[in-house]
């Protein structure tokens, strides 16, 4: 009873590690670095900016973006980023260098299109399956894409359609009468297809049709040393096995699942073949092209992260990219306009005042709060609120939002007295084109004792000095952000 016992753990904890094996051969990084925006796309988009460009294969087609994210596990709290843009390979700039080898001999196409069906020689041949797999595989890549279709039987291999663009790829393959040969050379048809793909630029993939055998018997040995050679050039391959007779004999069969290391499928009838052919155009389809936005993982010290790329819960290897930079915050000489603003507001105040004062009108006598304790040298001095109309429950004369990146870069924003609704449209006052921040995103209120910043319950949260806060008693000079924009605020003293 233990050791069956046992002989079941052991059965179970296999099954277990195969499966979390599968998942993990689901995702396939090719590539993931960092790229600079080239300067023609510069010069077409003042906005380029750098990404994290990413190229997965996934077993998994038609993913939408926001099954991508891009991680920094290390940080705390955790950075993450969704995707910006993704493409599958059908729409991207590579291209796809396709050999197609088929197999040619009279008992694998058969004869039966001009043999009499009371002929006991007829054959029920695998040749009216083919048009519409090879119609189906000329959709297969990108525009520029090339392909070549080869046919191996009678001891040579055919070359009918060689280097030539992929949407050309013939579905016609003339009459079965022309597949008249008896031998099969499966391994001279690889090593002229391992030759064409050679000579061929892109993502190199082999498609073989047939039933695995060969004419020179046990072919493993050969076949073993053909299958590494096409690894070491990238090639990804595929098989469609169809015994076009009954047999028990394993070996053929095993022949096409040692050549198709990247998928072996088994067509049990001829008009499977486009359907397996469809299979492999999904497959190569199924890889992905992922840009994420370089921004949030930016540092300033550093001049790296360790990066993970998530697809939904899969999760690839952690990879150590280059960061580009934080933005230098602006001198204080940079904000001379400012300065120039409060001089003219005082000057025209000082007209006003003139003008009164001719013609004699009563001024109220001004009424100003007391100056604030003298904080330690450490703390920022607090705003001081002038009145206006003679009373302490007057607002402040004026208060300014800067923004010092983002695309509303020195932009100036003038506070409202009361509240002021900072987001990226809807009722907000202050409008940013940002986005990582919410419709409304947070709230500057001016009151009688000062301005109070206050987060609206956003997405990405709200940070002064780099601190995350519900709610902040703003200072002159404080910075704070909101999505990826950071703010000066300024006052009057």
């Amino acid at each position: 009873m233990q050791r069956a016992a046992r002989i079941l753990g052991l059965v179970v904890l296999a099954l277990v590690s195969q499966s979390g094996l599968v998942h993990a051969q689901k995702m396939k990084i090719l590539d993931l670095e960092l790229v600079e925006p080239k300067p023609e796309e510069k010069k077409a988009d003042k906005k380029a900016k750098p990404v994290y460009r990413g190229v997965v294969d996934y077993a998994v087609p038609g993913l939408a973006a926001e099954k991508f994210q891009l991680k920094d596990m290390d940080a705390d709290p955790p950075v993450v980023a969704p995707a910006d843009k993704v493409i599958t390979f059908p729409d991207s700039s590579d291209t796809l260098a396709l050999v197609v080898l088929v197999q040619g001999d009279q008992l694998w196409m058969g004869n039966d299109t001009y043999v009499p069906a009371e002929d006991p020689d007829q054959l029920q041949g695998a040749f009216s399956g083919l048009p519409d797999a090879l119609q189906a595989l000329a959709k297969a890549g990108p525009p520029g894409s090339m392909a070549s279709l080869l046919i191996y039987a009678g001891g040579q291999v055919t070359a009918k359609y060689a280097n030539k663009p992929l949407d050309g790829l013939p579905g016609a393959l003339g009459t079965q009468q022309d597949y008249n040969a008896a031998s099969v050379p499966l391994i001279a048809g690889i090593d002229q297809a391992y030759k064409a793909l050679t000579e061929m630029t892109g993502r190199r993939v082999l498609v073989v049709f047939g039933d695995g055998t060969d004419a020179a018997g046990d072919i493993s040995e050969q076949l073993g040393d053909r299958v590494k050679k096409l690894r070491a050039l990238d090639v990804e391959t595929y098989t469609i096995y169809y015994s076009a007779t009954a047999t028990e004999d394993p070996t053929p069969k095993n022949n096409f699942k040692l050549l198709g290391y990247t998928n072996a499928y088994e067509a049990t009838l001829r008009d499977n073949f486009k359907s397996k052919a469809e299979d492999i155009v999904a497959s190569l389809a199924a890889r992905y092209y992922v840009d994420f936005a370089a921004a949030p993982f930016a540092t300033k010290d550093k001049h790296t992260r360790e990066l993970t790329l998530f697809i939904g819960d899969a999760e690839g290897e952690p990879k150590e990219l280059a960061t580009v930079k934080l933005p230098t915050p602006p001198e204080e000489s940079s904000l001379w306009w400012l300065w120039l603003l409060i001089i003219l507001i005082v000057v025209v105040l000082v007209i006003v005042i003139v003008v009164k004062i001719k013609n004699r009108e009563p001024a109220p006598p001004p009424v100003f709060e007391a100056p604030p304790e003298p904080a330690a040298a450490a703390s920022p001095q607090k705003t001081i609120m002038l009145g206006i109309g003679g009373n302490d429950e007057g607002f402040p004369i004026v208060g300014w939002v800067v923004p010092i990146s983002g695309p509303n870069q020195y932009q100036t924003f003038k506070l409202h007295q009361g509240q002021t609704v900072l987001g990226t449209g809807g009722e907000a006052h202050v409008v940013v084109d940002d986005t990582f921040m919410s419709t409304q995103h947070a709230e500057i209120v001016c009151t009688a004792t000062g301005f109070t910043l206050k987060d609206l319950g956003s997405t990405n949260g709200t940070f002064v000095n780099q601190r995350q806060v519900d709610t902040h008693e703003l200072f002159d000079n404080d910075v704070f952000t909101l999505g990826k924009t950071d703010f000066k605020f300024k006052s009057i003293n």
